[in-house]
């Protein structure tokens, strides 16, 4: 998978100046600088990403999260596999996600 070699093996934890928000049944990955919210910057999470987001603490690897995304969705693992990374990619470029090297 081209998106494992981008993320490496290195397991991912959330970004510090992140929260986790429902809004009117919606949930919302917004940065948080200093007591300010960064409302334009809101990221918009499904089911699977929210169930990927809570798996993000710094010491689960990946492997373990696409199982989870298996075991809890309808999803076949290589499909599994295929959306968490891409899903992850986009997070760590959107600074939200950081991993444990830095």
């Amino acid at each position: 998978m081209e998106h494992r070699i981008q993320l490496g093996e290195c397991p991912l934890r959330r970004g510090e100046n992140v929260v986790l928000r429902n809004i009117a049944g919606e949930n919302l990955l917004i940065p948080v600088c200093g007591e300010m919210a960064d409302l334009q910057r809101a990221f918009t999470l499904t089911p699977v990403g929210a169930h990927i987001w809570d798996l993000l603490n710094g010491e689960t690897e990946i492997d373990m999260i696409i199982n989870g995304i298996v075991e809890t969705f309808d999803v076949d693992r290589e499909q599994a596999g295929a959306d968490c990374c891409e899903f992850l990619v986009e997070l760590i470029g959107a600074n939200l996600v950081e991993t444990m090297d830095e």
